[in-house]
């Protein structure tokens, strides 16, 4: 049988027993000391840890950024500039086709300079700004040395060219319609002549105006004589709109070429010899038309009068001509169809004209013939009378 003690009294009992115990128990050794080392030993090294160092954080150095020069954006664009001034005096001059090697090299050059100086889009571009300072000298001297080989040979044919000209305006006849606008025209090609001065552009200029005026002078030349053989001919009504525009144009052409408009004045002049050229092609055609009914008018004439019969050899010869001008009028060569229509006529009206000569001796004849015989007939009827008068 298990006794229990009251809660209280047990807890008293535990807290006694457990101060006995703890007042009963042994005390712990003393540590002995240490004993001394000898000199002779040497300690045993202690290893020591490295002491942590915080490190700085690093300090962020900006780095050198290089720029172009004020001196290089000078040189670049005074380069650009000689690299594009040469290279129109070389073009002007035709190099592309005097020198197609030499052009070629210096543009290549130039197109270069263009794409580096594409690239240089900021100061910092240093290497495309100083590849296109290189690029276009380099294409500025090209075009500089092909501009110098190029001129001797541009000024040669220039010359050839207004010389062409000249002679043109000659053969039309200028010097007899105008040998004083000529002798203008002459000494503009003397100031042209000039190409190897320091003024280029302005010898360009002045050949380009003596080309022009010898046009002008070839056309208006042209234009005049044109007229002339239509007044000759007579033939200006036949289309009198084109006649008389014409004039108009050549009178204007002639008062702006000596105000110095050469512009207006080529247009007037090359308009009023166009319309001269189809009022006389008009004027041709119309001709050669009326001629060709006159002498149809002739052959129905001479037929009439059956010269067909009574000359058949001229009247087939005039009907040859008659068929080879109709043969010239269809294929459109009038002046030609004109003169044989013309031929055929005279051929014809002397057929016709031959034609009644001999139908008029014809008619005599006849006409004597029956004359005789009726006299004859009256004198055997004077012979009967008689006779019968003396037989009674």
């Amino acid at each position: 049988m298990k006794l229990s003690l009251p809660i209280g009294v047990a807890f008293a009992m535990s807290v006694i027993l457990l101060a006995a115990s703890c007042a009963g128990a042994p005390k712990p050794a003393p540590t002995p000391p240490e004993e001394p080392v000898a000199a002779t030993e040497k300690p045993a090294p202690v290893e020591e840890k490295p002491a942590v160092v915080e490190k700085a954080p690093p300090v962020e150095v900006a780095p050198v950024v290089e720029t172009v020069d004020e001196t290089t954006l000078r040189s670049f664009a005074d380069a650009k500039e000689r690299a594009e001034k040469n290279r129109k005096q070389a073009f002007d001059l035709e190099a592309p086709a005097y020198l197609p090697a030499e052009w070629k090299s210096a543009e290549a050059q130039f197109l270069d300079g263009r794409s580096f100086e594409a690239k240089a889009t900021a100061p910092t571009e240093v290497a495309a700004y100083k590849g296109a300072l290189s690029s276009y000298t380099s294409a500025a001297d090209g075009f500089e040395a092909v501009a110098r080989e190029a001129l001797p040979l541009f000024a040669r044919d220039r010359a050839a060219d207004l010389a062409k000209a000249r002679k043109t305006a000659v053969d039309a006849g200028i010097e007899s319609v105008s040998a004083s606008r000529l002798a203008r025209a002459d000494g503009k090609a003397e100031a042209a002549s000039l190409f190897a001065a320091a003024d280029f552009y302005g010898a360009y200029a002045a050949w380009k105006d003596a080309r022009e005026m010898y046009v002008i002078l070839y056309a208006g030349a042209a234009a005049y004589y044109v007229k002339t053989d239509i007044d000759k001919r007579g033939i200006a009504g036949f289309d009198s709109g084109n006649y008389s525009l014409a004039t108009g144009k050549l009178d204007a052409a002639l008062v702006s070429f000596d105000g110095g408009r050469l512009a207006p004045a080529r247009d007037d002049a090359e308009e009023s010899l166009l319309r001269f050229r189809l009022a006389l092609a008009k004027g041709r055609e119309l001709y050669a038309y009326g001629r060709g009914t006159a002498a149809d008018a002739a052959r129905a004439e001479a037929r009439a009068l059956k010269a067909q019969v009574a000359v058949k050899a001229e009247f087939d010869a005039a009907s040859d001509s008659f068929a080879k001008a109709q043969a010239l009028y269809k294929a459109e060569n009038f002046d030609d169809a004109s003169a044989k229509f013309i031929e055929a006529e005279r051929m014809f009206a002397s057929a016709r004209d031959n034609a009644a000569i001999k139908r008029a001796a014809a008619e005599k004849a006849l006409k004597e013939a029956a004359d005789r015989i009726a006299e004859n007939e009256r004198a055997a009827m004077e012979a009967d009378i008689v006779l019968e008068g003396g037989a009674r």
